[in-house]
C-alpha cells in the first residue's frame, strides 16, 4: 500500500470516528451498552472489564490476590493498582499513592477498597445483608466544580418526602454536564444560608449522585434572594408536614398524589420486589396519564389491548411485542416469593431485611395483618417505629383493598408450603416469649416442621407458652392465668425426641 493510499485510509478513519456519538461518562455508557437489547451493538462498543475477586468452590489459592493473579494467568485483567499491606502505615502509604495517581489510571475510580487478603478469614467475617465485613472502602476526596444557583424546584418522593433540587447553570463535573443538585431539606439550606443566585460549590457524591456541598460567599450580591420554601405540595396541593424528630417535609396525601402513586408502582416493580424489568418509568407514567392502572394491583388487570394505540407500543406498525412482554414478566412476577412481596408493598420502614424477619416469624399476610403492636415487638430487630407503622398500614381500608385485589391476582402471600420432619407437635399450638439459643424465627420453624402451630398471642386454645431468657411479663400472667403450661426451650425439645 502506497503512502498516497495510507493517508486517504487514515483521513477516512478519522472522518468516520467524528461521526460517532462522544460519551462524557463512562460509568453510564457501560451501563447504558449492556442493558441494549441487541447484542451485535453492545460489541461495537469494545466495553472492557477488571476484575477485583474471584469466586466459586476450590479456588486455586486460601488468599484474595494470588487468586485475582490465577486469573489474570487466564487472561482476565486486574488492576496493576493492587498491593499488600501488614501495617496501618504501609496501608495509608499505599492509598495515598493511589490517590496521587488517580487521575493517571486507564479508568475512573472514587477510592480504593481494603480487604482481608485470607480466603478462610473471609469465611470466618462472613458478610452482612448488604456488606461483607472483611472489605471497607475508602473514598477519596471528591471533585469539585463551581456554578450558579439559578432557582430550586421540588421533588416528591414514593414515601411523600419533599426533597429540594438546586436548578443550576450547566457546569461539567467528573465527565458529566451537571443542571441539576440535591439540596437533601429544608435545615441544609437553612444551615447552609443559602440564596436563590448563590454562586455554589458542587461535587458528586460517591462520584456519582451531585450535591451542593458550600456558597462561594464573596461572589454573593443584593440580586441574590431568601428561599421560601413550599407549604403545600406542589403536586396536589396539600399542606406539608414535619415530624420533630425528623428534618424532612411530608406529603400525607399518600393515595392521591400523583408521583407518590407513580414512585409506589416503581418501587414494587424494582429488582429487589417483584422483578418486572419490562417496566419502564415512561411506561408506568403513560399507563397512569392514560388512566389504565391507578395503583400496583392494576398491573395484574392489564391485556394486550390496553396498549393498542399507545405511544411506543406499535401504534403505527401494529406490533404487540413489547406489550406481550410486559404482560409475559407481570404474569411471571406472581411466583415471586412472599419477602419481595412484602417489601414491594413499600410499608415504610420495612425494607428488604426487616421483610423476611416479618415473613419468617408469621409466615403469611392473614397472620401478619392479624398481629398488633406487641406482637410485633416480638420479632427480632423490629423497635417500635415499624410496629407503628406495619400496623398503621394494615389497619387502612385502602392497602386492606389492595392487598386483596392482589390476592386475587395469584400473588403468594404465604411462605410455601414444606413437607413435616414429623408430626409430634400435631394439634399442639405454642407461642414464644424471651430469648434462645436459637432465633425466634428458627424456633417457629421448628415447631411447624414437626406439626405444631405458632400462635402470636395466648389463649385459652394455647397448648405451650415456651420461655426464654428476659420472658414478657404479660404472656407470662396471662399464661398463669388461663391455666397455660409454661415450658423452657430444653423441655421443648425433649417433646421431639
Amino acid at each position: 500500500m502506497s503512502i498516497e493510499d495510507l493517508n486517504k485510509l487514515q483521513k477516512k478513519y478519522i472522518a468516520e470516528n467524528n461521526k460517532l456519538e462522544k460519551y462524557s461518562n463512562a460509568r453510564n455508557f457501560a451501563s447504558g451498552s449492556l442493558k441494549l437489547l441487541d447484542s451485535s451493538k453492545v460489541a461495537k462498543r469494545n466495553l472492557d472489564c477488571v476484575l477485583y475477586a474471584l469466586y466459586g468452590e476450590n479456588l486455586p489459592h486460601d488468599n484474595h490476590l494470588d487468586n485475582l493473579e490465577k486469573a489474570k494467568s487466564w487472561g482476565f485483567n486486574i488492576s496493576n493498582s493492587i498491593t499488600v499491606s501488614n501495617n496501618i502505615t504501609r496501608l495509608m502509604e499505599n492509598i495515598n499513592r493511589i490517590d496521587i495517581q488517580r487521575n493517571t489510571l486507564p479508568f475512573e475510580i472514587d477510592g480504593v477498597v481494603i480487604k482481608v487478603n485470607k480466603i478462610s478469614y473471609q469465611n470466618i467475617l462472613g458478610n452482612t445483608a448488604k456488606s461483607p465485613r472483611w472489605a471497607i472502602s475508602y473514598k477519596f476526596k471528591s471533585i469539585q466544580a463551581e456554578t450558579l444557583l439559578k432557582n430550586i424546584t421540588y421533588q416528591v418522593g414514593r414515601t411523600g418526602c419533599i426533597t429540594p433540587v438546586a436548578e443550576l447553570s450547566p457546569v461539567n463535573l467528573a465527565g458529566s454536564v451537571i443542571k441539576r443538585a440535591s439540596l437533601h431539606n429544608y435545615e441544609y439550606i437553612k444551615k447552609m444560608g443559602l440564596q436563590i443566585g448563590d454562586t455554589v460549590i458542587i461535587e458528586k457524591g460517591g462520584d456519582v449522585i451531585p450535591k451542593v456541598v458550600s456558597i462561594n460567599l464573596l461572589k454573593r450580591n443584593n440580586l441574590c434572594r431568601n428561599i421560601n420554601f413550599i407549604i403545600n405540595c406542589h403536586s396536589c396541593g396539600s399542606r406539608l408536614e414535619k415530624n420533630q424528630t425528623e428534618a424532612n417535609f411530608y406529603c400525607l396525601n399518600i393515595y392521591n398524589c400523583l408521583p407518590q402513586r407513580i414512585g409506589s408502582v416503581e418501587h414494587f416493580i424494582s429488582r429487589d420486589a417483584l422483578n418486572i424489568q419490562t417496566l419502564g418509568s415512561k411506561t408506568i407514567e403513560l399507563l397512569f396519564k392514560e388512566l389504565l392502572i391507578s395503583n400496583i394491583s392494576d398491573l395484574y388487570f392489564l391485556n394486550l389491548d390496553s396498549f393498542i394505540g399507545l405511544p411506543g407500543f406499535g401504534e403505527k406498525s401494529g406490533s404487540v411485542k413489547k406489550a406481550e412482554n410486559i404482560l409475559f414478566s407481570i404474569n411471571e412476577s406472581k411466583m415471586i416469593p412472599f419477602d419481595k412481596v412484602l417489601y414491594g408493598l413499600g410499608i415504610r420502614y420495612v425494607g428488604k431485611t426487616v421483610s423476611k424477619k416479618l415473613v419468617n416469624y408469621f409466615r403469611s399476610i392473614s397472620k401478619l395483618m392479624a398481629a398488633s403492636y406487641e406482637d410485633l415487638l416480638e420479632v427480632d430487630e423490629i423497635g417500635e417505629k415499624i410496629a407503628q407503622s406495619v400496623v398503621g398500614f394494615f389497619s387502612n381500608s385502602y392497602n386492606l383493598n389492595l392487598i386483596n385485589r392482589l390476592q386475587k391476582a395469584g400473588l403468594l402471600f404465604e411462605i410455601q408450603t414444606h413437607k413435616n420432619k414429623s408430626y409430634k407437635l400435631l394439634k399442639l399450638s405454642f407461642v414464644i416469649s424471651g430469648s434462645f439459643t436459637v432465633s425466634r424465627e428458627d424456633l417457629r420453624n421448628i415447631i411447624e416442621d414437626n406439626g405444631g402451630k405458632n400462635m402470636t398471642s395466648i389463649s385459652s386454645k394455647t397448648s405451650f407458652l415456651i420461655s426464654g431468657e428476659k420472658m414478657g411479663l404479660k404472656k407470662k400472667e396471662k399464661a398463669i392465668r388461663l391455666n397455660v403450661p409454661i415450658i423452657s426451650e430444653f423441655e421443648f425439645y425433649e417433646m421431639l425426641k
